[in-house]
């Protein structure tokens, strides 16, 4: 159950309501007595935000995710490193004229 939530909240937009989030659970799979035994409410209070109203909610993990993200990159970057590859970036500086 606990992994079709995950997967839920990770489809879900950063802000979304609980509405949203219970539909899209059922269609990963949440039976209707796991969402009437309050299963969804119990996931989003602790992995979710309410922003504003009872109903609504934001992702509360999302700059966790973005620097898991980034530290992907750089294991790949290092990772290519050592195999003799030399990684690039553009770089833009501004000259004065």
């Amino acid at each position: 159950m606990e992994t079709i939530l995950f997967k839920t909240l990770n489809e879900m937009t950063f802000l979304f309501s609980s509405n949203s989030f219970s539909k899209r659970a059922k269609k990963n799979g949440l039976t209707k007595s796991q969402i009437n035994n309050g299963a969804i409410s119990h996931f989003l209070h602790l992995n979710a935000i309410q922003d504003g109203s009872r109903r609504m909610w934001r992702k509360k993990n999302d700059s966790v995710q973005e620097n898991h993200l980034f530290q992907k990159i750089e294991d790949a970057i290092k990772l290519l490193k050592t195999h003799g590859y030399k990684i690039m970036k553009p770089i833009n500086d501004w000259i004065e004229i």
